[in-house]
């Protein structure tokens, strides 16, 4: 941000080349640096939103994941508590003199 005259220069100062040089000069310089913040706002933006993309892609990815192990867990449990069932089924079948 530059500081801008409140004053309009006068006329002598006007017709001065060296004014005339400044003037081009900060003119260019002015429209450079605008640029300049438009691609960098820009580019700020997109890497915002890639990031906010792969948070979410990582906590979907992680919670399907986790809920995955979950189940399994769940899984194998009940297929042990079906296994020792049949297990003592097939010793109280096997051995019909000592049923308590």
């Amino acid at each position: 941000m530059r500081p801008r005259f409140k004053e309009v220069p006068g006329p002598a100062l006007l017709a001065s080349p060296d004014y005339e040089n400044f003037a081009k000069l900060n003119t260019t310089r002015d429209t450079e640096s605008e640029q300049l913040e438009g691609s960098l706002s820009s580019t700020i933006a997109l890497i915002v939103v890639l990031t906010i993309i792969f948070s979410l892609l990582m906590t979907s990815l992680i919670t399907y994941c986790f809920h995955k192990w979950k189940l399994r867990g769940r899984r194998l449990q009940k297929a042990q508590e079906e296994y020792q069932k049949d297990h003592e089924k097939s010793i109280c079948q096997s051995t019909p003199g000592l049923v308590s």
